[in-house]
Order: structure tokens, then C-alpha cells, then sequence
């Protein structure tokens, strides 16, 4: 099976986060299975393809995720028409495989989905008491 992995974030040019990491532990699984896979992902300060741990990475040169989900079509486009991909997958967030999943409506598409932005930001704002989190360590310590 030939898949490509969509995503702006990529270590360690982008994404120091949860998303980079899960397709980069992902694509290394698959790749040690025998599927062909490839990354495409944004860089803010190179265009590269690269082999790394039997998978390949398409970085792309470009400002923001905006900026990537329109740059990475004539990248893909490029792979695909070398050897189709039997399937896409990329997180919501930023939607960053809209471009491709128009050019190709028939290539399948998983979307990942993550924790959505405004409960990400409630919970970073959230403020726990000193002595709850105090608390907290004790009695995790007893």
C-alpha cells in the first residue's frame, strides 16, 4: 500500500508537537511493515525530499499552513502522477489536504482528528490553585 501523510508540522523544521510526532512514529511503523509512504510537510526555510528511517519527506518551502495547503498540491501532484497513492491522510487542522482532496476527489482520504483549538485554549488558560496542586503531589507521593 503507497500512503501519503499531509501535514505542515514536521520535525524539526515544524511542528515540535503532537501532530509531527505522531506521523513521524507512524510513517517509521509503516515503513518497517513494508508500506510505501510519504510525508509532505512545510518548511519555513527549505524546498528538500529526503529518505529518513525508510520513508521519504517532501519538505516544502512556506510561510504558514495557509501557505502550505496551497504549495503542496504541485508537489503531491508530481509523486502521485510518478506512482499513484492508494490513500491520503492529514489532521483537520488548517485543513491542510483541501487543495489535494479537490484535485483528486476519488483518492481516499482519512482525517485525523486532534483536540479542537478552543479546548486546547481553555484548558492552557485554566488556573489551578497552588495548594490544589500541592495537594495533588502529596497525595500522589502517599
Amino acid at each position: 500500500m503507497r500512503i501519503a501523510f499531509i501535514t505542515h508540522e514536521f520535525p524539526p523544521d515544524t511542528g515540535k508537537g503532537g501532530i509531527g510526532t505522531y506521523t513521524a512514529q507512524t510513517a517509521t511503523l509503516l515503513a518497517t511493515q513494508g508500506w510505501s509512504v510519504e510525508i509532505f510537510c512545510g518548511s519555513p526555510f527549505r524546498n528538500i525530499n529526503e529518505e529518513i528511517d525508510g520513508y521519504t519527506v517532501h519538505r516544502i518551502l512556506c510561510e504558514n499552513g495557509k501557505d502550505f495547503k496551497e504549495k503542496v498540491v504541485d508537489v503531491f501532484a508530481a509523486q502521485h502522477d510518478i506512482e499513484a497513492f492508494d490513500l491520503i491522510e492529514s489532521p483537520e487542522i488548517n485543513s491542510n489536504a483541501l487543495f489535494i482532496k479537490k484535485k483528486y476527489p476519488t483518492l481516499p482520504l482519512v482525517v485525523r482528528l486532534h483536540a479542537p483549538g478552543y479546548l486546547v485554549e481553555s484548558l492552557k488558560k485554566f488556573y489551578v490553585p497552588f495548594w490544589n496542586k500541592l495537594r495533588f503531589v502529596l497525595g500522589a507521593l502517599r
